[in-house]
């Protein structure tokens, strides 16, 4: 992952066609690719990045995301309970996954 502590996620249907062009308009690179559905970029290298990832593309006035936000804390299930203690609808709890 970028080392950034707030990573921006970008959703797009053609994941490999977005890192192209995403690369060749504003000069990312690419760092890490997964599949055809995710890929890491760096603005440059060692710096912060956007992580592309397969997902909608309806606009935001259709009700649906078009982009996402990671962000790296001490204390994920401390983070979500207080986001749910506040008010915070959950949509998807937190996890492990074997990447981390």
């Amino acid at each position: 992952m970028p080392e950034s502590t707030i990573i921006p996620v970008l959703h797009y249907s053609d994941v490999r066609g977005a890192v192209a062009w995403l690369c060749n308009a504003f000069g990312f690179i690419e760092r890490l690719r997964i599949g055809d559905h995710r890929a890491q970029l760096y603005v440059a290298p060692g710096t912060g990045g956007v992580v592309v990832a397969h997902g909608p593309t309806q606009s935001a006035g259709a009700g649906g995301p078009t982009h996402s936000v990671m962000i790296r804390i001490a204390d994920v299930d401390d983070h979500c309970a207080r986001a749910e203690a506040a008010g915070g609808r959950i949509v998807s709890p937190p996890g492990t996954y074997p990447y981390g």
